[in-house]
C-alpha cells in the first residue's frame, strides 16, 4: 500500500485541508454480499433467560405506580367477586327455593346479576388501563433501546445483521408488551382467585377439599414441567423467527443484484428452508400447549367427576346439602379456569422472558464512549492528525491488517491510499473515524490522543463521500439536508449552484422536492453519488473523505 500526499493547490476557504479516499471494495460478478451469505448463522452466544430478567421492567413501570395500584385494586374486585357468585347459587338452592321464598329468591338472583355486572365492568376498565400502560412502556422500551443500540461500537453491527436487529427490537417489544397488557395481572388475577376459592372450600366442607387437594400438586406439576420443555423451544423460535426475517429482508433490499445474478430459485429455496424451520420450531410449541390445554381439561373432568361422586354420596346421607355439592362443583370448575388460562398466560410470560433476556442482553452491551464524552468539550482548532506506530488487527487471533504505521496529515494536505484489496486502506479510514480502536500506537491531533475528544464532536470534523450512498425515503431536499431544519432550503440551492448542478436539477421531475424512493431507487448511481457531494458539502466539514466518490459522475461533474 502506498501513501501519496500532496498540497492543495485551491485556497483553503474553497477546499478541504485533506481527504483520505481509500477505493472501493471489489465484488466479483457473481459472488453475494456478506449478508446475504450468513444471515442464518448466528454469532452470538445463547442467551439464558429467568424471572429476573423481567425486573428491570420495574424502571418503566414507575411512573405508573397509581394507574396500576388502581387496576390492583379492579383485580381484587373481580376476584372476590368471582368466589362471592357461587355462594349466592348456594344460599338460592339450599334456602330460597325449599322455603318457596319467591322475594329471597328474587334478592338473590338480583345480587348474583349485578355480581356479573361488576366483574364484567370492572374487567373492562383493568383491561382498557394495562392496554394503555403496555403500549405505552412498549413505545418507551423500544425508543430507549434504539437509542442504544446507536451508541454502539461498529464492532456489534459486523455480527448483527439488520433485519435480525430489528426482529431483536421489535418483535421482541411487542412480546414485552403483550405481557403488560394482557397476562401480567391476569396472573395476580388467576392466583388471587384460585386462593379465595380453597380458602372458601376448606371452611365449608374440608372433605370435599380433599378432591381439589389432590388434583392441584398434579397440577403445578404439570405447569412446571411445560415451563421447563417450553422455554428453550421459545428461545429457538424467537432466534429461528429472527434469522428468517433478516434473511427475508436483505433479500428484498438487495433484489436488483438477485434478479441480476439470477439467483431467485436459490433466495426462493433458502427462505422456505429458514421458513420451514421457523415453521418446525412453532409447531413443537403448539403441541406443548395444545398438550397442557388438553391434559388440563382432562384433569377437570376427573375432578368434577370424583366431586360429583362423593359430594352425591355425602348428600343421599343428609352429610351435606345439594347447594353444596353444587357449589363444590361450580368452584372446582372455577379452579380450573385459571389452570387454563395458565396455558395461554404461560406461554405469553415465558415469550416475555425470553424476549426479556435477549432485551437486557443487548441493553448491556457496552456503548462506544470515551472519557471526555462526559464533559463534552469541542475540538479545538487543529493542524495535524498523526498515526504513531499504530498496530490493529480484527480479533486476538487474525493476521495483522496493520503494523507499526506512522504517518501525519496537516491542514491543506491531500492523501490517497494506494493498494491491492485487504492491504489496510479501509482499515485507516475506520481507526481515523474512531469506529475501531488501535491494539497498539495511537492516533493524536495536535499531539494529543484522540480519547482526549468526544466522539460526537470529533465525527462532526469529518464529511463522508463514500461510492455506496444511503438514500432515505423521502424528498432529495431533505436527503441533502439529512433531515436536518437547520438548513435551509435556500442553503441547498446555493451548494447546487456552486456544485453547477442546474441541469441536474431540471432532470428531477419536482426539483429539490423530488421524492426519492428506498435506497434512492429511483436515481442513478452518479445521480446518488452527486447526493452525497452535496451533503459532504452542506456539512462544512474539515476533513473529507472520499470513497470512489466519483466514480459514476460525468466529467463534467467531477471538474466542477
Amino acid at each position: 500500500m502506498r501513501l501519496n500526499k500532496w498540497h492543495s493547490s485551491a485556497p483553503t476557504s474553497s477546499a478541504w485541508p485533506w481527504a483520505l479516499a481509500p477505493p472501493a471494495v471489489p465484488r466479483a460478478g457473481g459472488v453475494l454480499p456478506k449478508t446475504l451469505t450468513s444471515s442464518s448463522r448466528s454469532n452470538e452466544p445463547e442467551v439464558p433467560s429467568s424471572w429476573r430478567d423481567l425486573f428491570f421492567l420495574a424502571s418503566y413501570l414507575r411512573p405508573y405506580r397509581t394507574v396500576l395500584g388502581l387496576a390492583f385494586l379492579l383485580v381484587l374486585g373481580i376476584s372476590g367477586a368471582g368466589v362471592s357468585a357461587p355462594l349466592l347459587i348456594r344460599h338460592a338452592i339450599d334456602q330460597d327455593i325449599p322455603n318457596h321464598d319467591l322475594w329471597g329468591l328474587a334478592v338473590t338472583v338480583a345480587g348474583y346479576f349485578l355480581l356479573q355486572l361488576l366483574i364484567v365492568g370492572a374487567t373492562y376498565v383493568e383491561m382498557l388501563t394495562l392496554t394503555r400502560v403496555g403500549q405505552s412502556v412498549l413505545c418507551t422500551i423500544k425508543a430507549a433501546l434504539f437509542r442504544h443500540v446507536l451508541t454502539l461500537p461498529l464492532s456489534f453491527f459486523e455480527h448483527m445483521p439488520g433485519g435480525k436487529l430489528v426482529s431483536r427490537i421489535d418483535s421482541d417489544g411487542e412480546k414485552l408488551g403483550n405481557l403488560l397488557s394482557t397476562a401480567l395481572l391476569k396472573l395476580v388475577s388467576d392466583v388471587l382467585l384460585l386462593l379465595g376459592i380453597v380458602t372458601v372450600m376448606i371452611a365449608i366442607d374440608p372433605r370435599l377439599f380433599a378432591i381439589a387437594a389432590l388434583l392441584l400438586p398434579l397440577l403445578l406439576a404439570l405447569t412446571r414441567l411445560v415451563q421447563l420443555r417450553l422455554i428453550p423451544l421459545l428461545r429457538r423460535h424467537r432466534e429461528s423467527f429472527a434469522v428468517a426475517v433478516a434473511t427475508m429482508s436483505e433479500l428484498a433490499q438487495n433484489r436488483a443484484l438477485v434478479k441480476a445474478l439470477d439467483v431467485e430459485p436459490w433466495a426462493i429455496e433458502r427462505t422456505a428452508r429458514l421458513s420451514e424451520r421457523e415453521l418446525d420450531v412453532h409447531r413443537r410449541v403448539e403441541l406443548g400447549n395444545i398438550l397442557f390445554h388438553n391434559s388440563i381439561i382432562l384433569f377437570e373432568a376427573l375432578g368434577l367427576s370424583a366431586a360429583l361422586w362423593f359430594g352425591g354420596t355425602l348428600a343421599l346421607g343428609g352429610a351435606i346439602s345439594l347447594g353444596t355439592v353444587i357449589l363444590f362443583m361450580t368452584y372446582i370448575r372455577r379452579i380450573f379456569e385459571p389452570i387454563q388460562s395458565l396455558s395461554t398466560n404461560l406461554t405469553i410470560l415465558q415469550e416475555a422472558m425470553v424476549a426479556a433476556g435477549r432485551i437486557r442482553e443487548l441493553h448491556g452491551r457496552t456503548a462506544e464512549t470515551s472519557p471526555s464524552d462526559r464533559t463534552d468539550p469541542s475540538v479545538p482548532a487543529w493542524r495535524t492528525l498523526a498515526f504513531e506506530k499504530v498496530s490493529f488487527r480484527y480479533s486476538p487471533t487474525s493476521p495483522w491488517v496493520l503494523q507499526d504505521l506512522s504517518f501525519s496529515l496537516a491542514r491543506g494536505e491531500r492523501l490517497a491510499l494506494v493498494g491491492d484489496t485487504g492491504s489496510g486502506k479501509t482499515t485507516i479510514v475506520n481507526l481515523a473515524l474512531r469506529f475501531w480502536e488501535p491494539e497498539a500506537g495511537r492516533l493524536s491531533l495536535d499531539g494529543h490522543d484522540l480519547g482526549a475528544f468526544p466522539l460526537r464532536s470529533y465525527r462532526a470534523l469529518f464529511g463522508l463521500v463514500l461510492q455506496e450512498v444511503l438514500v432515505f425515503p423521502g424528498s432529495f431536499l431533505d436527503n441533502a439536508r439529512l433531515f436536518d431544519p437547520g438548513i435551509s432550503e435556500a442553503s441547498v440551492r446555493e451548494v447546487c449552484h456552486r456544485l453547477d448542478l442546474h441541469t441536474f436539477l431540471d432532470r428531477l421531475p419536482n426539483g429539490l422536492h423530488t421524492q426519492l424512493s428506498e435506497r434512492g431507487d429511483n436515481l442513478s448511481q452518479g445521480e446518488r453519488q452527486i447526493l452525497a457531494l452535496v451533503r459532504a458539502v452542506l456539512r462544512r466539514a474539515d476533513l473529507l473523505i472520499l470513497d470512489e466518490a466519483t466514480a459514476s459522475i460525468d466529467r463534467r461533474t467531477e471538474a466542477v
